[in-house]
């Protein structure tokens, strides 16, 4: 069986429970199992523009922002920069029971 996560449900990193429900006649509930979601460090991929004068706003992608704007800090010559806007993409986790 091949199982896709929403990611509703991987919202933090923890260890979590599987199980299997089969209805009845003659079925059941597995035993469980752990699945551990982790947490991963955010990766920038690009920014664009590359280059810009004063006030130039930026686009930064990458991987494992969260889609909260104020969930996320943004650090430009090691001082606070001002997140207008975020989005984030949780791709599907497949978990083969």
């Amino acid at each position: 069986m091949t199982a896709v996560i929403p990611a509703s449900l991987l919202t933090a990193p923890g260890s979590f429970s599987v199980t299997v429900n089969n209805p009845s006649p003659g079925g059941g509930t597995s035993n469980a199992l752990s699945f551990t979601v982790t947490a991963v460090a955010p990766v920038i991929q690009n920014i664009v523009p590359g280059s810009g004068k004063v006030g130039t706003p930026l686009t930064i992608t990458g991987q494992n922002f969260d889609a909260i704007a104020s969930n996320n800090t943004l650090s430009f010559k090691g001082q606070a920069a001002i997140i207008t806007s975020a989005t984030a993409f949780w791709g599907p986790v497949n978990n083969f029971v």
